[in-house]
């Protein structure tokens, strides 16, 4: 009777050890680099985003973290190949609110749904670039080019929320057709626009705010209700000056919002551990807060399920906004 209770005693610790070791292996995670999945090209706001919190994640997590980028099709490419990497929480996306309008354009099958929000990290506005010698001067200009003609404009891709953006503001001032010219991203389309490629080019204020204030690009307006204010420059105006009944509601559907996120079948321990390596760098590391602030970006400081309820009104709101543009 003693010996089976000993062997019972033996067996419970044995599996204790094994249970305990189980925690301890998960505990341990990651063991190895992750890589982030960008779906633009280098040098825009999604990439130079992820970039800057990648550090303070790091030192959370305790391994390095590759950022890679892969453009094609708005996103749709990148989205496709997260999609298809093992479920072990190695690989990311970089996530944008351009996602939103993926059901309403169709450039992929994936939607919000398919995808699990780990953080929308930095928060950007879009902008109405010209070249410093352009014969746009100011908003009013290019308000009545645009009525008179159709002019090309540079957009990372279309159905962008810079794209949006602008579709908007057409559509409000009862302009003639734009001709949208795709860059891949809102750096490459403030530059197209600096080099007089196109008379404008879309972008977020991060993306071009150095061309500004270089003086090399001439920003004539922001997608937003006041005035962007630059140290040393003139306000950049608000859309609103222009076009007053854009409601903010939709204003703020369409900024610019950038992040991380999950295949939807990662498991939770994986996504949770993710989402407090976020929450660390956004909140704590003051290199990312030092990068948003040169930038001119915002801290969007939205987590897990909450940016995850986010992204399903924005892609409500989106869908319907681009549908009543036609």
């Amino acid at each position: 009777m003693r010996m089976k209770k000993w062997t019972i005693a033996l067996v419970l610790a044995i599996g204790l050890v094994y249970v305990t070791g189980g925690w301890a292996a998960e505990e341990k995670w990651p063991t190895r680099p992750i890589t982030v999945v960008i779906p633009f090209k280098a040098g825009g706001g999604t990439d130079l985003s992820i970039r800057a919190i990648k550090g303070g994640m790091e030192r959370f997590l305790g391994v390095p973290i590759a950022v890679v980028n892969m453009e094609g099709a708005g996103g749709a490419v990148a989205m496709r190949h997260v999609f298809n990497q093992p479920k072990d929480g190695y690989t990311l996306l970089g996530w944008t609110t351009g996602f939103y309008a993926m059901p309403a354009t169709g450039l992929s099958d994936f939607t919000n749904r398919d995808y699990r929000m780990v953080a929308q990290t930095a928060l950007g506005i879009a902008t109405f670039n010209t070249a410093m010698n352009s014969p746009l001067k100011t908003m009013d200009d290019l308000i009545k080019k645009m009525r008179e003609e159709s002019i090309p404009i540079a957009v990372e891709y279309v159905g962008g929320p810079w794209y949006q953006g602008l579709a908007l503001f057409a559509n409000k001032i009862g302009a003639r057709k734009f001709v949208s010219v795709s860059q891949g991203g809102g750096y490459p389309s403030a530059v197209a626009a600096m080099k007089g490629e196109t008379l404008v080019g879309m972008s977020d204020i991060g993306e071009s705010i150095n061309l500004i204030k270089e003086k090399r690009l001439r920003a004539l307006a922001v997608m937003d209700t006041k005035p962007y204010k630059i140290e040393g420059l003139p306000d950049i105006p608000p859309i609103t000056q222009f076009v007053p009944d854009i409601s903010e509601k939709v204003l703020v559907a369409i900024k610019g919002s950038r992040g991380l996120c999950y295949h939807k079948d990662v498991p939770e321990k994986y996504i949770s551990k993710m989402v407090e390596a976020a929450k660390f760098a956004v909140e704590k590391d003051p290199e990312f807060m030092d990068i948003l602030q040169k930038r001119g970006w915002i801290a969007a400081r939205v987590y897990g399920k909450e940016a995850d309820e986010q992204a399903e009104i924005g892609t409500r709101v989106v869908s319907w906004l681009l549908y009543d543009l036609g």
